[in-house]
């Protein structure tokens, strides 16, 4: 886990200390959210993040807009004023009583470290599922309750389970398994549907590498081959086991994605 300086933030355009904004920002009401990784001084896929934020606000509060090109400024503002080179700029909209409060800040970030790449991570089952799947929503409760098994297994990660035994997505992560000559990934309306999940879809396209959504039930999991997260800090993570079940972290379709979003990354981070 990564610790960050004192550093500036933003609250409604304002700047403010980030250990101020906790008491500024309203703690009321409901909160949306969104996480962006800065690498090289620049905000990756951000036009994607901005939308993601905008359909999470049309899911739940319909008659607020969200300020796309003024946030996309406040975002340059902010790695500019923290001269930020690499790590994570939350933004949070507070919504309380029909009007609506915007803050960003540099918050600590978890990389995984060059040793989780190659031999890979493990994971937990946590049964839990989201009410609005598409709408990235903090639910406080439910991350206190993950973050707590998490510390007690030493689990890098968790794979919520639904009331019908289907695994949905990660607390904070997709997750695609490789079953026999493809991947499959639970389809977009059981899922937030992450961002470098997206690119994933896009590169199995391009790499000709088949790929299939739909719906997978726990008791699928000793039949897959292959199992990797995907993650605005994790990228693409391989996962050598969840629970019980074990998995190959070298296969090759793995690796070929691994390789292939790194190179994606790098060309968003050195365009022009």
């Amino acid at each position: 886990m990564s610790h960050i300086k004192p550093s500036i933030a933003l609250l409604n355009d304002r700047q403010v200390t980030a250990e101020k904004l906790t008491v500024l920002m309203p703690s009321s009401g409901m909160k949306l959210y969104e996480v962006i990784r800065v690498i090289h001084g620049t905000a990756v896929f951000v036009n994607d993040h901005m939308a993601r934020l905008g359909h999470s606000l049309q899911l739940t509060v319909p008659e607020l807009s969200l300020p796309a090109a003024k946030l996309l400024g406040n975002l340059q503002t902010l790695i500019a004023v923290n001269q930020l080179n690499e790590g994570n700029i939350r933004i949070d909209i507070g919504i309380a009583e029909g009007s609506m409060n915007i803050a960003l800040q540099v918050v600590p970030h978890h990389y995984p470290v060059p040793e989780d790449y190659r031999k890979g991570v493990h994971l937990m089952f946590f049964r839990a599922s989201r009410v609005n799947p598409n709408a990235k929503i903090m639910h406080t409760s439910l991350r206190g309750e993950i973050e707590k098994v998490l510390r007690e297994t030493g689990s890098y990660e968790t794979l919520l389970v639904n009331q019908q035994g289907y695994v949905t997505e990660g607390s904070k992560s997709n997750f695609f398994a490789v079953d026999g000559t493809s991947i499959v990934t639970p389809p977009a309306h059981e899922v937030l549907e992450g961002i470098t999940r997206k690119y994933i879809i896009e590169l199995c396209k391009s790499e000709g590498i088949p790929l299939r959504e739909t719906s997978v039930h726990i008791t699928e999991f000793p039949r897959f081959d292959a199992l990797f997260i995907t993650g605005t800090s994790p990228k693409v993570l391989p996962v050598h086991s969840v629970a019980h079940f074990r998995f190959n972290v070298t296969h090759s379709f793995l690796q070929i994605l691994m390789k292939a979003y790194d190179r994606l990354l790098d060309s968003q981070t050195h365009k022009g």
